[in-house]
Order: C-alpha cells, then sequence, then structure tokens
C-alpha cells in the first residue's frame, strides 16, 4: 500500500488520501481513507502550566532496551501477577511487528505472544480472569514450543515460527506497549488494573518450576533470571542483580494481593497526551488506493489499483495460519504491479460521494494527474502519458 498522503486543496478545503488516524502510529496494520477538512485548524490553547517533562501517551514502567535483556535466540519464561479490571491491556511487552513477546489481556482471558522474523504467534488460557488476582506465566522453549500457565498450572499450548530472531527494536515495558505493538492490538493497550512481581527468564522453566513461582518459592539466585520486578517502596527495583531498573511513568504504587505481598504497580489507561485529532468534514472508506489526485470545480478525480484486502480482518487470519489469505494478498501484490489495470473514481468534493467509477488500463505514477482544458492527463508506469477526455 501506499505509504505517503496525497493531498489536493483550493481556498478553504484540504482533500486527502492517507492513513486513518488510528493508524498514524506506525503499526503492521495499515487502513486509509479519503477526506475533506477545512485549511485551517485552530490550535488547542496552551496549557496553564507546562510539564516538566513531555507526557507520556500512556501509564507503564519503561526500562529501555539495555543490551543484557536482549532475548535473540534464547528460550523464555516471563510471568506476573495481574488483576484486570478492564477486559484488554498489555501486562508486559518487549518489541514490535518484527521482533519480541508479550503477555496480554484479550477480552479477559491471558495470553502470551511470540513475534519472530514477523510472524506472530500465540497461546491463549481458557476461561474469563477479569477482576481478580491472576498469576500468568508464557514459556517459549528451545524447541519453539509455546505453553501458558494460569496460577502455575499449564493451560495452553502451541508452537512458534521460530526463537526471536533478533535484537527487539522497542523497548520492555510493564503496563502498556509504547511502541508498534508485538500483537494485533493498538499500541500502547494500556492495562487499567494492578501487575505485580514480574519475572523475564533466559530459560524455560518446567512445569515444576512455574508451579514454585507461583507459590512464591522459586530459587532468588538464578543465572537466566533477566528481571524481578517486585515494586517495593513504590520503585520499580530489578532484583535480579543485573541491575535492569525501571522508570514509572504514571504509574502508582498501590497494596498488593494481600498485607503479606507488599506493594504493587497500579495503571489506567488514559487518552493520548497532546493528540490534536483533525475534524474532518467527511471521511470516505474507497475500493481503490490512491495514487494519483486532482481536483476541479466541485469534483475530485482518483486514480488508483483496486484494494482488495481488509488489512485488520488479513493479519489475524495471517497470525492463525489461514492459507486462504496468502490467495488474498497475491492478488493485492498484482494489482500494485498493475496487473489488474486502474480504477478512475469521480468523486463530489461536497459530500465524499463516488458519481461515476471508470476502469483504466494501466497504473499512473505517484501523484501524475492533471486537468486541463475539460481533459484528465496522468503518466503511467511505462511512461506514456494519457489523455482522458469528457
Amino acid at each position: 500500500a501506499p505509504s505517503g498522503r496525497l493531498l489536493v486543496f483550493d481556498k478553504e478545503k484540504i482533500y486527502g488520501f492517507g492513513r486513518k488516524p488510528k493508524y498514524l502510529k506506525w503499526t503492521t496494520i495499515l487502513e486509509h481513507q479519503l477526506f475533506s477538512a477545512n485549511r485551517v485548524q485552530k490550535a488547542p490553547p496552551p496549557a496553564a502550566n507546562k510539564p516538566k517533562r513531555p507526557a507520556k501517551q500512556a501509564a507503564m514502567v519503561s526500562f529501555g532496551v539495555p543490551k543484557t535483556m536482549d532475548p535473540t535466540g534464547k528460550a523464555l519464561t516471563v510471568s506476573a501477577w495481574v488483576n484486570a479490571k478492564r477486559p484488554s491491556g498489555v501486562i508486559l511487552a518487549h518489541g514490535g511487528p518484527a521482533n519480541g513477546f508479550a503477555l496480554v489481556m484479550q477480552r479477559g482471558t491471558p495470553a502470551f505472544l511470540i513475534r519472530a522474523k514477523d510472524n506472530l504467534a500465540s497461546v491463549t488460557a481458557r476461561g474469563k480472569f477479569g477482576g481478580r488476582w491472576v498469576h500468568v506465566t508464557g514459556v517459549l522453549d528451545a524447541n519453539k514450543q509455546m505453553h501458558i500457565y494460569i496460577n502455575g498450572q499449564p493451560v495452553g499450548h502451541g508452537k512458534a515460527t521460530g526463537l526471536i530472531a533478533s535484537t527487539p527494536l522497542q523497548g520492555l515495558e510493564i503496563g502498556s506497549d509504547d511502541g508498534s505493538p508485538v500483537g494485533t492490538y493498538r499500541s500502547p493497550n494500556t492495562l487499567t488494573g494492578i501487575i505485580d512481581n514480574v519475572r523475564i527468564y533466559h530459560r524455560a522453566l518446567s512445569d515444576n518450576e512455574v508451579a514454585a513461582l507461583h507459590a512464591g518459592k522459586a530459587p532468588a539466585k538464578d543465572p537466566a533470571l533477566m528481571l524481578a520486578c517486585d515494586f517495593e517502596k513504590g520503585k520499580a527495583t530489578d532484583a535480579s542483580g543485573k541491575n535492569h531498573h525501571g522508570e514509572l511513568v504514571g504509574a502508582r504504587s498501590v497494596l498488593g494481593r494481600d498485607a503479606a505481598s507488599g506493594l504493587a504497580m497500579q495503571f489506567k489507561a488514559t487518552a493520548a497526551a497532546g493528540s490534536a485529532s483533525v475534524p474532518y468534514d467527511w471521511t470516505k472508506d474507497l475500493p481503490i488506493l490512491v495514487r494519483a489526485m486532482a481536483k476541479a470545480g466541485d469534483t475530485l478525480y482518483v486514480i488508483g489499483p483496486p484494494d482488495l484486502v481488509d488489512e485488520e480482518e488479513s493479519f489475524v487470519k495471517l497470525t492463525k495460519g489461514d492459507p486462504k489469505v496468502q490467495k488474498i494478498l497475491a492478488q493485492q501484490e498484482a494489482a500494485l504491479q498493475g496487473k489488474q489495470g486502474a480504477l478512475l473514481l469521480v468523486i463530489d468534493v461536497k459530500t465524499g460521494l463516488t458519481k461515476a467509477t471508470h476502469k483504466l488500463p494501466a497504473l499512473p505514477v505517484w501523484d501524475s494527474l492533471a486537468v486541463a482544458n475539460g481533459k484528465l492527463f496522468y503518466t503511467t508506469q511505462t511512461g506514456e502519458v494519457i489523455c482522458l477526455g469528457e
């Protein structure tokens, strides 16, 4: 799909084709829209008291990307106690849409995600576990087998496409996923709830070891233990001995499961700080991926290849290994290469409604459409200039 944004304008309005606002932060999924908006946008009033540091978009504990926490080529065990007040959110995540791992809540159910060379695999527990404390553990062993445990007991199994293949570009966060997401959720996907006793090992714990971890009887000294964060004294101090201490951002210290468990960290989903939305006159989904656009009078002309793929639906099918989606993606690739020609849409600028659709034999090069003397002109990918009459 096109990575840029096409814009045309007159004295009052801007008309454009680009990503939908929820995909402006780079993600694996990209959906586009045609829109109309006023050329002049009023800026929001400045805050009375400016913060000392830029506001973050999500409550989290951030650990950055320390080299000593690189999970490349390693078996993994990740675990945490969590009390989720809302059904969906990130417990912890390290990485993004190329390589990484995450523990998440999905519709009230915990899941363990592994991303390796762009390929996502997941294992999910059965049942709903929101609104109460639950101990969640995800294990990836050296044979690419994935396991998820609830309260020390194995409840789900699956297989990853591989171990994490290279250093994740996005850092480790607890409570949110502040970079491009590991899974199909929209980042930051902040968990509204409480998290405690986070552990990350660079090895696969056995069933007995996971049960001991749940019971609080795991050995404190383990060379493979990369992070042990219990949030005591209201800080994200690492007790593993590896000095992977975290930074608290918008999270607050609260009492844990009981008096014996000490303190925990509470997170709450909030609106993105400083995020300004454009008030559109109208927006429209189009059956094409626009490559060229022009305006004449009260009419927009847009040309591009057919848009055959529902990005979100196809992404979910890819993660499940659905073979049918590959056929659709191959058809879309052929369309992007011009093997299905192009479509010209004639659009009313006042309403965004399509007044006419015409089939064209060749795709335009980027932003090559012009209007003159009642005719349309565009340049094809093979270097020809096409004139379209009335």
